[in-house]
């Protein structure tokens, strides 16, 4: 059950302080150096939904990231995890959790699970067929499979070193594992809808 000091804003329709987003997102991810101008395109972008937590302070707590792509090609998206997407999930458009970020001190407190119910309308009024989302295991126990676990998705594969393709990509380090080469984990879900 969602905490009722929580509050869901829709950035595009609600004044929310970027900078902390940006924040939320660098303390997790590590710098890259172009998350906010990132961000100020997710706002403007249709095909994309964005909803952030914040709590009575109004500190952003938490993000929540959705895609629906104009393209996606199943296979490649499932092959560093050994799965064919579209045997295990079905035809049809499919959404994407980019982002699914609580900042540590508001973990266990239910932001995750108001922030995938707050995109349910969204997903739902874009036809979508199925929703996808990666988890990061980058170190403890604090990743996003759990939440997709409690919301029904399948797990579908696994992938050791996942994110040192987008490290090669990016140039972004892994903030657990940096300077060395990202060793973590990564897990892809699943979810069908009717």
């Amino acid at each position: 059950m969602p905490s009722r000091r929580i509050a869901i804003l829709d950035p595009a329709a609600t004044v929310v302080d970027i900078d902390s987003v940006v924040g939320l997102m660098t303390e997790t991810f590590g710098e890259r150096g172009d998350e906010k101008a990132l961000v100020e395109t997710w706002l403007t972008e249709t095909h994309r939904c964005v909803r952030v937590a914040v709590n009575l302070d109004n500190d952003v707590v938490g993000l929540a990231v959705l895609t629906v792509p104009e393209r996606f090609d199943a296979v490649a998206y499932g092959e560093p995890f050994g799965t064919d997407v579209a045997a295990r999930v079905g035809a049809g458009p499919v959404a994407l959790f980019n982002q699914l970020l609580v900042a540590p001190g508001a973990r266990q407190q239910g932001v995750a699970t108001a922030l995938a119910s707050a995109v349910g309308d969204w997903v739902v009024r874009r036809g979508v067929a199925a929703v996808l989302g990666i988890s990061w295991h980058h170190g403890g126990d604090h990743h996003s499979g759990h939440l997709f676990l409690r919301a029904g998705f399948t797990a579908l594969g696994q992938c050791r070193g996942f994110y040192q393709r987008f490290h090669d990509a990016t140039g972004q380090q892994c903030t657990v594992c940096q300077p060395a080469p990202c060793d973590c984990t990564a897990s892809l879900f699943g979810l069908s809808l009717p």
